[in-house]
């Protein structure tokens, strides 16, 4: 019976020290908790597509709680922010504050804020023009869309690889060639997403080709050459390879003056479409013209005597030196006047007085 007495005390014992607990705990309910909060010291948050991240209790505190609506989260250092943090703060750790806002307890985390977030960039499959050089690569033009949460556009490195241009064999096909390129877009945290997109060059249309106008050039001309004068051209650009359309010319001179000089060129332009063997020819005249009259020193003024028994001086014209661009100096007309009536002897009688003696170089 002393044993079972024991028992009963032991338990009664046990009871009563559990109830004390109970009503100890009881006792301090409606007052402020003693306990003090408990932060993660250092974790990493990353930023989201907005370049922004909400930082909350849910992740800054040590241990679950019931309810977090009672908790206030605050970044403290740097100052002026709330529970947000942004690109701002990219690659930097700060310090964040969290607060009951029953008992006023408070506990503090160190955050790394990170980006992990991809640029955003599409690419759509283009097409060119047959004349377009195949080395264009203005991401104006290729790149439909790119941006990032963090880094601005014109920050982000951008660049591309692609395939080598494979020829179109098929005159079945509208284009003559194509190429994959694929653009590879890396922001200033290191993240990288690509795109890829197939370029095709359209066949040039033989039909749709303008030939060069005719032309009328000084002499002496620098050069007749195509490149020079002109050449059959699509939507204005200079015919390419991969236009498929082969394109050549044949050239007539004809002198137009005595001194070889002065000539027209007919030239006439022939095209061929590779796929269909349609054919085209096209004329241009180019006029080489002799504008530029020849350049001499004009003769000194001179005083004669007429002659012993006469009133008249007899007047001997002198040599006259002209140099011309397009004509040989002894291709030169050289023609003397007096008083504005021509004279083609080699000398003249004249009377006594002032005299205008005119020297014209053709």
């Amino acid at each position: 019976m002393s044993n079972l007495n024991k028992l009963f005390r032991s338990a009664s014992l046990t009871l009563f020290l559990a109830a004390g607990l109970l009503l100890s705990h009881i006792q301090i309910s409606g007052q402020a908790n003693p306990r003090s909060l408990s932060c993660v010291s250092f974790l990493q948050v990353s930023l989201g597509a907005n370049g922004e991240a909400i930082l909350t209790p849910e992740i800054l505190l040590a241990q679950n709680h019931p309810d977090y609506s009672i908790f206030e989260v605050t970044i403290t250092d740097p100052s002026g922010y709330s529970n947000v943090t942004n690109c701002d703060h990219l690659n930097q750790v700060i310090t964040v504050m969290v607060t009951n806002n029953n008992t006023n307890n408070s506990c503090w985390s160190s955050v790394l804020v990170e980006d992990k977030m991809k640029p955003v960039i599409e690419c759509e499959d283009k097409e060119l023009e047959c004349y377009v050089d195949t080395g264009f690569d203005d991401p104006n033009f290729f790149v439909d869309e790119l941006y990032d949460n963090c880094t601005d556009s014109a920050d982000i490195d951008l660049w591309y690889t692609q395939t080598p241009l494979q020829l179109n064999g098929n005159c079945s096909l509208a284009y003559s060639a194509t190429y994959t390129r694929t653009w590879t877009a890396t922001d200033e945290s290191g993240n990288s997403s690509s795109c890829e997109q197939t370029i095709t060059f359209q066949r040039g249309n033989i039909n749709d080709v303008d030939f060069p106008e005719s032309l009328m050039i000084d002499c002496p001309a620098a050069s007749v050459l195509p490149e020079d004068t002109g050449s059959p051209t699509l939507d204005g650009e200079e015919i390419a390879f991969l236009c498929m359309i082969d394109v050549n010319y044949t050239d007539q001179t004809v002198d137009l003056c005595h001194g070889g000089q002065s000539y027209k060129i007919i030239r006439t332009w022939t095209l061929i479409d590779w796929c269909t063997n349609e054919m085209r020819m096209g004329e241009q005249l180019i006029e080489v013209i002799d504008t530029i009259p020849p350049v001499f020193n004009c003769p000194n003024d001179i005083t004669i005597s007429t002659s012993m028994y006469t009133c008249t001086a007899a007047y001997v014209f002198p040599s006259i030196d002209a140099e011309d661009a397009c004509s040989d100096p002894t291709e030169i007309d050289i023609l003397f006047k007096v008083e504005g009536v021509p004279v083609f002897d080699p000398i003249t009688y004249l009377e006594v007085g002032e005299h205008i003696v005119e020297v014209e170089a053709t």
